[in-house]
This record gives C-alpha cells, structure tokens and sequence, in this order.
C-alpha cells in the first residue's frame, strides 16, 4: 500500500480515529528524532575525549559576543 492510499483510507475516519493515527506517528517520530539526537551527542562526546575539539569556556564565548554585537 502506498503513502498516497494510506493517507486516503486516514482522511476517511472519523475525526477521532484520525487524531489516534496522528499520535501515533507523532510518538514514532518522537522516538527517532531522540534516537538522533542520542548519536549526535554521543559523537560530540568522543569528538570531546578524543581532543579533536576544544571546548571554549561559556564566559569568553559571551564575551567574544559581546564585543562584536555590543
């Protein structure tokens, strides 16, 4: 069955059913946006341990931006 189909068959329930359908595609996206962003941190992390990036203490960020945006 195709995207196109399904979503057919969704707009043909009623409103209540619809809203039941979208929280659960809202939850499994949920699910995989978390999941990304588990990765991303733990690739940060090892970038982190590893030495390959340094960190840059917030107070000097803050001001770096403030010297250039007043």
């Amino acid at each position: 069955m195709s995207a196109t189909e399904i979503i057919s068959k969704i707009k043909k329930l009623p409103l209540a059913q619809q809203k039941r359908v979208f929280r659960f595609v809202e939850k499994l996206r949920a699910a995989e946006i978390e999941q990304a962003w588990d990765k991303e941190i733990a690739r940060r992390v090892k970038e982190i341990e590893s030495g390959k990036v340094k960190l840059i203490p917030a107070e000097k960020v803050f001001e770096k931006l403030r010297a250039k945006y007043g």
